[in-house]
């Protein structure tokens, strides 16, 4: 069947059933699964502007992103 499936994840409510579905599936083939989140760097380059601290942002958007990973991560150990 699958070998590797690769989970795009953003932290919405419509990703978690994906994540089900891609760890139901690698379980049962045995396959490598990689979770991806992407944050856009390109969004926050507004510092030029000197109203916001786009490297606070930058860091932020980076902590909920791991997070996101952490807990599909926890997830996917749980179910084997």
């Amino acid at each position: 069947m699958y070998q590797h499936l690769t989970v795009a994840l953003d932290g919405s409510h419509n990703a978690r059933p994906a994540l089900i579905e891609a760890v139901r599936l690698a379980a049962a083939g045995k396959a490598r699964l990689s979770l991806v989140h992407v944050v856009s760097l390109h969004d926050f380059a507004i510092e030029s502007v000197g109203l916001l601290d786009s490297g606070a942002l930058q860091a932020e958007a980076r902590g909920r992103g791991q997070a996101i990973l952490d807990e599909a991560a926890d997830y996917a150990r749980q179910m084997g």
